[in-house]
């Protein structure tokens, strides 16, 4: 049956992932330890985790390979934005995360730059999801999920990413997520990064 309506989508919030299997995932698990054991963490969204301070990305020849990875993908994900080709992306921070058990990150965004993202370097699927939270506030009060048939892109409140090694997600870094808590024994180890605009 043919629809009388028209339907024009806006505000749209892309999410985009890929694995990079061409990561060596336990040469930056080694070097995370090393750095967790001699330098002090930094203390923002994450509640009982670690979290480094900004990497120095050229001492570490497995993360230069990965931000040659990141910035890569990051160009194709810059193309759904149509934004002007004379722009670069540069590198506003990036840091490593190690979250044990029961670990986890309170809601937050990135400001000051545009495009955020995590690589996932050791995990499990019960390691704590990243959840984004539908930047059309506030959404909760407009729709009531217990009424909701099948969740879609128009009607989510929330959107996860279940964490996988090897796997690298990128967002706006205007949409507010979190991190659920670590359910499993083992080390939830990642990535997280900002970048920004240069022309």
């Amino acid at each position: 049956m043919k629809s009388d309506i028209n339907i024009s989508n806006w505000f749209t919030t892309p999410v985009s992932y890929k694995f990079l299997t061409e990561i060596d995932n336990n040469k930056i698990k080694e070097y995370s330890y090393t750095l967790k054991e001699y330098c002090d963490g930094n203390k923002i969204s994450n509640q009982g985790g670690w979290q480094s301070k900004n990497l120095n990305i050229t001492e570490n020849e497995e993360i230069k390979k990965l931000t040659i990875e990141i910035i890569k993908e990051s160009f194709k994900f810059l193309k759904v934005f149509s934004m002007k080709k004379e722009y670069n992306l540069y590198f506003e921070n990036i840091w490593i995360n190690i979250n044990k058990k029961c670990d986890f990150n309170t809601p937050h965004i990135h400001p000051n730059s545009f495009i955020s993202g995590v690589y996932y370097v050791d995990c499990n699927e019960e390691s704590g999801r990243i959840v984004f939270e539908n930047p059309c506030q506030p959404f909760d009060c407009f729709i009531n999920g217990e009424e909701i048939e099948s969740i879609n892109s128009y009607n989510a409140g929330k959107a996860f990413h279940i964490p996988q090694k090897n796997k690298l997600v990128l967002f706006p870094s205007y949409l507010n997520h979190y991190v659920e808590p670590n359910r499993s024994t083992e080390d939830r180890i990642s990535l997280s990064f900002n970048l920004s605009l240069k022309k």
